[in-house]
């Protein structure tokens, strides 16, 4: 398959997603074939070759892309980001533009906010950030009930720089102190519209639904917990409020090797391309989600409710209604939140889907797990 094949995933996600259950050998041996599915059909193009071929393609580049010297297009994105003032980074940090440049042309994924920062470093349209959102990290679209990724959408809309994104991030965190200076109609639309979509207290109004959604998801998920401990001799009579991220940790990862500290290994250490490891359940991720230290994503809402459908008694065994019912409700869940609905181009999210098929979904959940760190498979 060519490099231009594999780039667009979103073509063939669902083809692929049913040519993998409708298998004869699926229900036999699904983690398997779910496994296979993820490494071989599923994978991820590495980001750095993304960011190349948009390089290549911007700058009038001949040749094979991939015959180029990285430090052609290392350069390049060195010399953008400097004509156009923009920083290594949306926070404050100490990381030279030059060494984050090198470290992006060469990883298999990057954060979301560094395609946000790209966007300003690169110059790049609106549609062309969506686009590298979709094609290079399978994410969705920019989130305009997310503040930060609205600015970011109306400054590329708009062909700001980075110098208006950072005066208008100033004047949205001090809009309830004072009123915004604004400078033109469209402005005064964006700032009417960031008014709208944030808290009473001043929180994105998106941040204040998810952090509450996961909440009760949790809470539900400890109660599950309890009553798979209470049919047991050596954990039974523990109650939902027992429950703690490191009993969650174990039962969603109990598969994950872990290092002699008892940590999950680091995610690198996977046979998965892309970030698909780092959607795993950790104690220490439980942990941040909880005490408000990390927000509360949607790939975190769907994996807590698909554990949460695996354990459901009244579809047990009928996993084609357990799959419809799971989809009505974590997309209820996600539309609440402000979220895209469930996004079968995203693998990791495809795989709950394919798992929640199987007879037990659980047990293909942690059978998979296991194979994506299983040196030999």
């Amino acid at each position: 398959m060519s490099y231009d094949q594999n780039l667009y995933f979103t073509d063939r996600s669902w083809e692929l997603f049913f040519e993998v259950i409708e298998r004869k050998d699926f229900q036999k041996n699904e983690a398997r074939v779910i496994y296979e599915a993820l490494k071989k059909r599923l994978r991820y193009v590495p980001f750095g070759d993304y960011l190349k071929r948009y390089i290549y393609r911007q700058a009038g580049l001949t040749g094979a892309y991939d015959e180029i010297g990285e430090d052609v297009y290392r350069q390049i994105l060195i010399d953008s980001f400097r004509e156009g003032g923009v920083p290594a980074s949306f926070e404050p940090t100490t990381a030279r533009i030059r060494n984050l440049a090198k470290n992006w042309l060469s990883q298999h994924s990057v954060r979301r906010s560094v395609v946000l920062l790209l966007g300003f470093g690169l110059k790049m349209t609106e549609d062309e950030v969506n686009e590298m959102l979709l094609k290079a990290l399978h994410e969705q679209h920019l989130n305009e009930w997310d503040p930060r990724e609205l600015i970011c959408a109306y400054c590329y809309r708009n062909h700001c720089g980075f110098s208006t994104y950072e005066r208008l991030m100033d004047e949205y965190r001090a809009m309830r102190e004072k009123e915004p200076q604004i400078r033109s109609a469209a402005e005064a639309g964006l700032m009417a519209r960031l008014k709208e979509i944030s808290a009473e207290d001043g929180r994105p109004q998106q941040e204040v639904l998810t952090e509450k959604a996961y909440r009760a998801l949790y809470a539900e998920a400890q109660e599950l917990i309890a009553a798979m401990y209470d049919r047991t001799e050596t954990f039974a009579g523990r109650t939902a409020a027992d429950i703690t991220e490191s009993d969650l940790e174990h039962v969603l990862s109990s598969a994950i090797p872990t290092d002699r500290y008892g940590n999950l290994v680091p995610a690198s250490s996977s046979l998965i391309d892309g970030p698909f490891a780092e959607y795993r359940i950790s104690r220490q991720r439980l942990h941040r989600l909880l005490s408000g230290k990390s927000p509360v994503s949607r790939c975190d809402l769907i994996t807590l409710s698909f554990f949460i459908w695996s354990q459901n008694p009244a579809v047990a065994n009928a996993p084609n209604r357990r799959y419809t019912e799971f989809l009505k409700s974590v997309n209820h869940i996600l539309k609440e939140c402000s979220f895209g609905e469930i996004y079968p181009v995203n693998p990791y999210e495809c795989f709950l889907l394919m798992c929640l098929l199987t007879e037990e979904p659980l047990s293909t959940y942690a059978d998979v797990w296991e194979m994506v760190y299983r040196k030999e498979t």
